[in-house]
Order: C-alpha cells, then sequence, then structure tokens
C-alpha cells in the first residue's frame, strides 16, 4: 500500500494487497488490545486475592459495610471468631450486633455524619451470638471496590484494655486511700493530745471528788441522822446518796475510756511493736463492751440475747483493742436492724479442734449483697455516708484481728441478717495441736 506513487493507477491485486495488509494490521491490534486486557485483569485477580489474605488474615476483625444502608456485604474469619457469628447471618441483619435499636442507630448517625475518607467511630458494646458482651474500638474508613465506595470497618476487641485501665483505677483509688490514712493518722495524733490534757483534768478531778465524797457522805449522814432530810442540787438526800457513787464512779470509768481511746488513736496515728502478750478473758470483755454500750442496746432493740461459754480458755493480745472490736461490731449490728422487734445476739465458744476462740455477732437487720460484703473490710469503704460512716470501723477491726492472728468471718443474707464471727487462737494452741500430732 505505501509502494505505490500517490495519484498512480492501482490495479486490483493492489488493492486486494492492501486490504490483506489492514486485515494483519488490525489483527495484530486486536491481539494486543486482548493481551495487555489479559494482563489487566490478571493484575486485578492478583490485586484482588491479595487484598482478600489480608482481609481474611487481619488480626482486627473487619466488616465491609454498604455506606448507605448499613447492610454487611463482607466480613472476614476474626469477625466471625469475635461475634460468633458467620458471614451469612451478618449479612443478612448487622444490627443483631447490637444490644438494641438505640445503639444501632447512634453507630449509624456516626458513619453517615463523616465527611472524612478514614475517621473514628469510637468505643461501643456489641452482643455476640452467645449473649456476652463485646467492647471493641471501631475505626472506619471509605474505600472504593470495583469503583463502589464501601465502608470498611474495623473492630478491636479492648477488653484487655479496659481491665488494665480499671486496674490502674483502683491502684490509683489505693493510693488516694493510702495518702488518706497517712492524713487521718496525722490529725489523730494531733486529737488525741488536745483531748489527752483536758481529760487529765476530768480524771484527777473525779478521783479527788469520789475521796471528797467518802468523807462528806459520813458528815452529811450524821447530819441527815440528827436533822432529818436536806436537799442539794434539788435532790433529797438519799436521792443524792444513791446517785453520787454512780456518776462518780461513771465519770471515772468514762474517763478512762476516754484514755483508751486516746491511746488508740496514738498507735493508729505512729503504729508501734505492741507485743500482744496479756491473758485476756474473752467473756469479760464481752460482758464490758456490754455494759458500755447499755444505752444504745436499749435505744435499739427490745431483744437482745447473749450465750457465753463456760470455762473458756484465754487468749493472748490486747484487751483494749478486743473490746475495740466488740464494740464496733455490736454497734454495727444494732444500726442494721429496720426496728426494735428485731433482735441482736453475741455468743462465746471454744472449738477444740481448731484450737479458736469463737465469738459470734448475729442481727435481724437488713443484711447486705455479696458485693458489699466483698468489700466491707476495705478502707473508707462504709454503706453509712449519709449518717456520717467513715468505714474505717471494720476495717480497724479487722487488722486488730488479723494482728491477733485470728479471723474475721462474715456472713450476709440480703434482707435475713448478718453474722460476724472473730476468731481469735487460744492460749496453748499450738501445744494443742502438737500433742494431736504425736497422736
Amino acid at each position: 500500500m505505501g509502494n505505490k506513487a500517490f495519484g498512480g493507477k492501482r490495479t486490483k491485486e493492489d488493492l486486494s494487497s492492501d486490504v490483506e495488509e489492514l486485515r494483519g494490521m488490525l489483527a495484530k491490534l486486536v491481539d494486543f488490545e486482548t493481551e495487555e486486557k489479559i494482563q489487566l485483569e490478571k493484575q486485578l485477580r492478583e490485586s484482588e486475592e491479595r487484598f482478600k489474605e489480608i482481609f481474611e488474615q487481619h488480626y482486627d476483625a473487619i466488616i465491609l459495610l454498604d455506606p448507605e444502608t448499613l447492610t454487611c456485604i463482607d466480613a472476614n474469619l476474626t469477625a466471625e471468631t469475635l461475634f460468633g457469628c458467620g458471614q451469612k447471618e451478618l449479612k443478612h441483619d448487622f444490627s443483631r450486633l447490637f444490644k438494641n435499636k438505640k445503639k444501632f442507630e447512634e453507630f449509624k448517625k456516626i458513619v453517615c455524619d463523616h465527611t472524612r475518607k478514614d475517621f473514628l467511630i469510637g468505643q461501643f458494646s456489641f452482643v455476640g451470638s452467645d449473649g456476652r458482651n463485646i467492647f471493641c474500638g471501631v475505626k472506619g474508613k471509605t474505600i472504593k471496590i470495583r469503583g463502589r465506595d464501601v465502608l470498611y470497618c474495623s473492630f478491636r476487641d479492648i477488653k484487655e484494655k479496659l481491665e488494665a485501665e480499671e486496674k490502674e483505677k483502683q491502684i490509683q483509688v489505693k493510693l488516694i486511700r493510702t495518702n488518706k490514712m497517712t492524713s487521718l493518722g496525722t490529725l489523730a495524733s494531733g486529737i488525741a493530745h488536745e483531748i489527752n490534757n483536758p481529760n487529765n483534768f476530768i480524771l484527777t478531778n473525779a478521783q479527788m471528788f469520789a475521796d471528797i465524797w467518802q468523807d462528806a457522805g459520813k458528815i452529811l449522814q450524821d447530819y441527815y441522822d440528827k436533822y432529818g432530810d436536806f436537799s442539794l442540787a434539788g435532790l433529797t438526800f438519799p436521792e443524792l446518796k444513791e446517785m453520787v457513787p454512780g456518776m462518780l464512779s461513771g465519770t471515772i470509768e468514762g474517763s478512762r475510756r476516754i484514755s483508751n481511746i486516746i491511746k488508740s488513736l496514738k498507735e493508729f496515728s505512729r503504729p508501734v511493736d505492741n507485743r500482744l502478750q496479756e491473758r485476756i478473758d474473752v467473756n469479760g470483755v464481752i460482758d464490758f463492751s456490754i455494759s458500755i454500750l447499755d444505752g444504745q442496746v436499749k435505744k435499739y432493740t427490745d431483744s437482745f440475747g447473749k450465750n457465753l461459754g463456760e470455762n473458756l480458755p484465754a487468749v493472748a493480745g490486747n484487751p483494749q483493742q478486743i473490746e475495740q472490736v466488740i464494740i464496733n461490731l455490736i454497734q454495727n449490728a444494732l444500726h442494721a436492724l429496720p426496728g426494735r422487734e428485731h433482735g441482736v445476739f453475741i455468743s462465746s465458744s471454744y472449738d477444740k479442734d481448731s484450737g479458736y476462740i469463737l465469738i459470734k455477732i448475729k442481727d435481724e437487720g437488713k443484711g447486705m449483697k455479696k458485693e458489699i460484703v466483698e468489700r466491707i473490710t476495705e478502707p473508707f469503704f462504709t454503706t453509712k455516708k449519709k449518717t456520717g460512716g467513715t468505714g474505717l470501723g471494720l476495717y480497724i477491726s479487722y487488722s486488730i484481728i488479723k494482728k491477733h492472728k485470728g479471723f474475721l468471718d462474715i456472713k450476709s443474707v440480703l434482707d435475713r441478717g448478718t453474722e460476724v464471727v472473730v476468731k481469735l487462737p487460744a492460749i496453748g494452741r499450738e501445744e494443742l495441736h502438737k500433742e494431736d500430732n504425736e497422736k
């Protein structure tokens, strides 16, 4: 076709040759385009296969969603494992992963309002096929697959992260409590010093007035015998004679009680190495504690029972501290009662098999939930914030019993009451177990 001069005469054979040449050129062009198309399709398949492999093997759960309808287009194996349901189930109803329709609508709003290619959806709670809650951090991006916009969402299980954060919060809370305890110790030390001085005046003066009454009482008795009755501060002499000794002994005993409290505050603020070697008559401690709380017992209940075992072995320790524990436990039992018709009962016994003295304080009160019982001995944990509870009573009681090598067991049933058992090792417990082993 290119050999003939332009405008020259062309034969039939020349035209036929040109046609054949054109056919050959067209065939080559078609073959080139076909080969190029095959290569492009091959590259596309390879790209899709690579995407599929990455998609399936990704450690995050990935779900492809239609950005308009939020229906599931595809999901990888990690997503199936995480949520416990297959692709068919997800494709049928993606909203099944949400606890309720409101949560799904909230998720949908975030997705539909996005204006960027990559965006953070946030933390969401989902529901697995077995009903368990699944907490995920969710990210999204808009990608194109075969010319179609697709929402690529990755779901990362953040349960361990949330647990770590919760653990960190608990550590921070404990640090704050420790700081509070230190501050409280400093405050207690200052209060103890301030109270101690006037209390010494009270104790000294009360003891002196008790001695004065011994002499004055005789003189007043002689006057009464000679001249008859008379009154002092509106009281007749027989009334005065009966009341004054009790008032003076009560004042002296109360002052000594304050001294013991001050001593405990000082020990609390400045821990010392207490030897805890005094022999303690447990029944004596219980009787004294009940006498101190006589007014409160009468205020809160008409039913207070006491059943103390006989001939109990002594325990070694600090009687004032054990007394503090018993008083605190009885007070807690009284405050838990919903009415005066409900009772509190205290008993003591000796468990020869274990070698422990058992002190049980049982109430017919409101009881507590299991999760409260598990935390009840933590410092500053209280169910009585509204009534001024500090959350230190049971914590200190638990610490005292532990220091005495004993145990504090608490059992409670909601709306049925609580039983607290104090277990203290009896003197000679080690020898008892040694004898049992030899036998």
